[in-house]
């Protein structure tokens, strides 16, 4: 992982950042001497396309986290169950005045 920070992540283009290039890998590696497999290099290139990917996506306010877990009707109905029910309890649980 540390090579794609060493690298950069992607690269800027003419409309915006564009994942990295063959090229750009190979400058790279001409530049600090580092020996990369083509299974390493085409990785930093899958890498760099889905951070890429990942970094779009994340713009729009409601994308979630990439580490949190799908999120499905069922998922989305078990939460407002629980907010309701929580609701339901501190309402009745309040004291009165």
């Amino acid at each position: 992982m540390g090579y794609l920070w060493d690298v950069g992540p992607t690269m800027p283009g003419g409309m915006g950042n564009v994942p990295l290039t063959h090229s750009e890998i190979a400058a790279w590696q001409r530049n600090t001497g580092v020996d990369l497999t083509a299974w390493e290099a085409q990785t930093l290139r899958q890498l760099s396309r889905d951070y890429l990917g990942e970094s779009q996506s994340a713009e729009a306010p409601d994308c979630p986290a990439p580490w949190s877990p799908l999120i499905t009707e069922t998922t989305r109905e078990d939460v407002s169950k629980k907010v309701q029910n929580a609701f339901r309890t501190l309402m009745t649980t309040r004291p009165k005045r």
